[in-house]
């Protein structure tokens, strides 16, 4: 599906700060074996007094600098400082690009270049950027930065957060999804039109969680890394310099296999939430592992029943990961600083605490479709780190009712996992050991229907 990239930068979701005037202005070009990137930076007024990396060890990509101006650069152990001209002021540097996404990626026989923005871009973060590629005729950037007429704009938290950007002969596609439009890039190894409609379809999946996709614009990358045995070994959000989902497939599985996959959907739900602190990703993962059954039913992903089934086994398998020694807040502190594992306790906890929230405000009157709309509408924009406490008094702020913020107090520090057997009982869930029962209560059949039933428009439509 060709991309019309003039309308991509001119869309109307995304809201721009005043971006003509006062920005820096990068340039980018590389060879077309893409051995080698060459930037042109040039200064809107005074010129930084440096420019480096986000990582120091990246400068050792730097192969050359030339100021053909007034400007002075003289090379440092990690990085570069600029000293005189004045507005207008220009420099280009080279970086090794091969070189440097073989040591970010590991991925050394691949055509396409895999590496952090950060390892390339150097710019301060205090200072606007634009950056418009020059690339040879075929090669395409994928990068998660706002669109912008003529360029793209990084966000402030672009090397200060970390992101992935890629350069080869792949195709960007665009995903047009409720409330937004995603670019797609699938690198050399996976089908692109299979991966888009896997893609698309988990994408909308989230779209049924309050009428729209959470942010108006992403990154979507898809980076094949060879026969693993199952369709997506792994994945991941960023949200340095702006939103992206990265997927790490096995390309020889079938179609199929990656439909029945929930990790799509999953790390797209991160996006329904701003960036939480690592320890206290009990927040942030128990909300995406509820919603990869709940969104995936509303789509028609996943039947009802088995939605139900597979939030039950994950509740076990976060009970039987509970010690009597370790407080949540305890294991997700430790997990954060790469100590222990304890990840099925983080996750389904962290569903756990959400599905008693979804009932507490639907009890008071009101949902977490309300709170996760007014979310989208005032928080997921910022470049700010948000504790889970911080977010739960917003959410239920939003919500126009406490629920999220009393269960935080209670279980956050309680070495037990959360109770459930209320909420079973008032749901209709009958659990058997492993097996589930649905209960035909009609109070009960009218709870769960309203939890994974697609949400409506303002008109009252199912999206």
């Amino acid at each position: 599906m060709p991309v019309n990239r003039a309308a991509a930068y001119c869309v109307a979701l995304l809201v721009l700060p005043a971006l003509a005037r006062g920005a820096d202005r990068y340039t980018v070009s590389a060879t077309p074996d893409l051995d080698r990137l060459t930037v042109r930076a040039c200064f809107e007024g005074r010129p930084p007094q440096r420019l480096a990396p986000a990582d120091d060890d990246d400068v050792r990509w730097l192969n050359g600098v030339r100021s053909p101006g007034p400007l002075r650069v003289a090379r440092l152990r990690d990085g570069l400082a600029l000293s005189g001209g004045g507005g207008g002021d220009c420099l280009e540097y080279d970086i090794a690009l091969a070189a440097a996404s073989r040591a970010h990626a590991a991925r050394a026989d691949a055509a396409e270049r895999l590496l952090p923005s950060g390892a390339w871009l150097w710019r301060p973060l205090d200072r606007t950027a634009r950056v418009r590629f020059e690339l040879p005729r075929g090669v395409a950037a994928s990068v998660p930065w706002t669109p912008h007429p003529g360029g793209w704009v990084p966000g402030a938290a672009q090397g200060r957060w970390s992101d992935l950007t890629a350069f080869g002969r792949f195709e960007e596609r665009r995903l047009d999804v409720p409330g937004a439009r995603l670019r797609l890039a699938v690198l050399g190894g996976a089908d692109p039109d299979a991966m888009e409609t896997w893609l698309a379809e988990a994408a909308r999946a989230v779209a049924t969680v309050h009428g729209r996709f959470p942010v108006p614009q992403a990154q979507l990358l898809v980076v094949p890394i060879g026969s693993r045995g199952e369709a997506v070994p792994w994945a991941q959000v960023r949200r340095g310099g702006g939103p992206g989902a990265h997927f790490f497939v096995d390309p020889t599985r079938p179609l199929a296999e990656f439909h029945a996959d929930w990790t799509a959907t999953h790390e797209l739900s991160h996006f329904l939430l701003p960036f939480v602190a690592r320890r206290d990703a009990w927040f942030s993962e128990g909300v995406a592992s509820w919603f990869q059954n709940v969104a995936r039913a509303r789509a028609g992903l996943l039947p009802e029943r088995e939605a139900w089934q597979r939030l039950h086994d994950g509740f076990r398998r976060g009970m039987a990961a509970t010690d009597a020694e370790r407080t949540l807040r305890a294991v997700t502190a430790a997990r954060a600083r790469g100590w222990g594992g304890a990840v099925m306790r983080i996750y389904w906890s962290g569903a756990a605490l959400w599905m008693l929230a979804d009932l507490e405000w639907r009890r008071q009157g009101t949902s977490p479709e309300r709170a996760l709309a007014g979310l989208a509408d005032c928080c997921l924009q910022g470049e700010r780190t948000w504790s889970g406490r911080e977010l739960a008094e917003r959410l239920d702020a939003l919500a126009g009712a406490p629920a999220l913020v009393p269960l935080v107090d209670r279980w956050l520090d309680s070495n037990r996992f959360p109770d459930l057997a209320a909420a079973y009982d008032e749901l209709g869930l009958v659990a058997d050991g492993g097996s589930l029962r649905l209960d035909a209560r009609p109070a009960a059949q009218a709870l769960r229907r309203a939890i994974m039933s697609a949400a409506m428009d303002a008109a009252g439509t199912a999206q």
